[in-house]
């Protein structure tokens, strides 16, 4: 009987030492798991925190990329002639000497808009609006710009007709034609709206009278200051 109990306590104190290293065994790969777990985790948040870095970079990089384009654009000066629809096209840099002295670049009134009329003494459209482009010059001042470049004729014949006017605004000269290749049109007068940034917003060709062409011109120049 004495044998008998001492089996029985043997095998009970194997039982329980088995148990206890199961336990531990598996407690232990558990933790191990969660580690790795918890590792994995990590990894994979750095990881994603990374590429919303570069996301964010490339993000950057093409918001300057583009912002460098704008300024390039806004800033561009072309000397080549306008094409097809001019609207929307950089207005070609020109320089002209004026009646009465001085001369008048378009790349040096960019940052205001700037009115450039082709006409001419012999075109009875284009003195027929010349008074509407004297109007514009007193309402607005220094706020735009006003340049009436004459097509083609001699300087004199240019500055007569300026002093027996009495227009105060600026009247270029073109004997060469030089500046008119730069803006083929059809006729004259011919009347061109530039914005702030040297881009051509509208375009006039020919005249409905002094009333009509001042209120038209006043309206275009209203839509770019």
């Amino acid at each position: 009987m004495k044998k008998f109990i001492s089996f029985l306590l043997i095998l009970t104190l194997v039982f329980t030492c088995g148990c206890t290293e199961l336990y531990s065994d598996s407690s232990t790969s558990s933790v191990s798991n969660e580690d790795s777990s918890n590792t994995d985790s990590s990894d994979t948040d750095s990881s994603d925190v990374d590429d919303s870095k570069d996301d964010s970079d490339d993000d950057s990089a093409k918001d300057d990329d583009s912002a460098k384009d704008d300024d390039s654009t806004s800033n561009s000066i072309s000397n080549e002639p306008l094409d097809g629809d001019p609207e929307g096209q950089i207005a070609p840099d020109f320089t002209t000497n004026l009646s009465g002295g001085g001369s008048f670049s378009l790349s040096e009134n960019r940052g205001k808009p700037v009115l450039i009329n082709f006409w001419a003494t012999w075109c009875g459209p284009c003195v027929e609006e010349m008074p509407a482009f004297e109007n514009l010059y007193n309402e607005f001042g220094d706020r735009v710009s006003i340049i009436c470049v004459n097509c083609m004729e001699d300087e004199a014949s240019v500055d007569d007709f300026v002093k027996s006017s009495g227009y105060s605004f600026n009247v270029g000269y073109d004997v060469l034609g030089d500046i008119g290749s730069l803006y083929p049109t059809d006729g004259i007068p011919y009347t061109i709206i530039v914005d702030k940034e040297g881009k051509v917003s509208k375009t006039f060709l020919g005249s409905n009278g002094v009333d009509a062409q001042y209120q038209a011109y006043k309206d275009a120049l209203n839509d770019v200051l």
